[in-house]
């Protein structure tokens, strides 16, 4: 009978366990809205604002700033950023054709900071019609209302218990892991869960930074906005400890989940102690 050797299903199994390990999530879009446009000079958002994955570039309508506007104040919201883009009251927003995303294991993230805190606000959001007028039928998106972090599938809006501070950063995503289920987190944490079937995104459908469509229909989003993206990832590889806070890279650098590496080590001394065996000399026995 045909055997392997313990060395070979050592390296199998590793192999595996890396590849799995390294499966995480998969930047589609990444805007990170200040560093890619050239610095955070003149004050007024460049058109567009680049787009670093798929050289998708965003549009600008309306009003929108870099945040700060002087060397001195310049600033991004995410760690390490030194660009973010700020967005008034009024009809300002950043547009670009919408990701088609899968029917599941996706979602969008981005920091945001609101000022001040606005009614059914969409900060960033994929898949919306791209009408000024009309209630919005598809997609997904994050933002505010009624005082709170909220995320919004379709024409429903599902409100977090996270109260949203005028002036204060929060790092937030809404994350798809299969099926109808949702997660939404602010700052890592997670802070609400639901069910909820995605309308399929239209070819026409946009990517709406900083306001939904217009600042008449939902009212508009007041802040600032840094390293928005959306993304994907394979089906139960999603992990938000390791996943979320990667958006400054275009390809984030996959990281072993602990258990995996425990593993991963495990086999590894399996395989030097077996070498081991392997190699010491054997003593033979003569016959007087």
């Amino acid at each position: 009978m045909f055997r392997l050797a313990p060395a070979c299903i050592g390296l199998t199994i590793a192999t595996c366990v890396c590849s799995n390990a390294l499966a995480v999530v998969t930047n589609a879009r990444l805007y990170r809205l200040g560093e890619d446009d050239g610095g955070c000079l003149p004050s007024p958002g460049k058109d567009p604002t680049l787009e670093r994955v798929a050289n998708v570039n965003a549009s600008k309508r309306g009003l929108a700033f870099y945040h700060g506007s002087s060397p001195s104040t310049s600033l991004g919201l995410a760690p390490g950023s030194t660009c973010s883009m700020e967005f008034t009251n009024t009809d300002s927003r950043y547009v670009a054709p919408a990701f088609m995303s899968p029917a599941e294991n996706f979602g969008l993230e981005a920091y945001l900071e609101i000022s001040p805190v606005g009614a059914d606000a969409r900060a960033f959001h994929n898949g919306d019609s791209g009408f000024p007028t009309g209630p919005l039928s598809r997609g997904y998106g994050i933002g505010t209302s009624g005082g709170f972090y909220v995320a919004f599938v379709g024409s429903s809006v599902f409100a977090t218990a996270k109260p949203a501070t005028a002036g204060k950063a929060v790092q937030m995503a809404l994350v798809n892991t299969g099926g109808t289920h949702f997660e939404v987190y602010v700052d890592r944490s997670l802070v609400l869960s639901f069910s909820s079937a995605v309308p399929p995104i239209a070819p026409s459908d946009v990517i709406s930074i900083g306001n939904f469509v217009s600042n008449l229909n939902p009212p508009a989003f007041s802040g600032v906005v840094d390293e928005a993206r959306v993304f994907t990832f394979a089906p139960g590889a999603f992990d938000p400890n390791v996943d979320l806070g990667a958006a400054r890279a275009a390809s984030p650098v996959p990281a072993l989940r602990s258990r995996d590496l425990i593993l991963l080590v495990l086999l590894l001394v399996s395989v030097a102690i077996w070498l081991g065996k392997r190699r010491r000399p054997s003593v033979r026995k003569e016959s007087v």
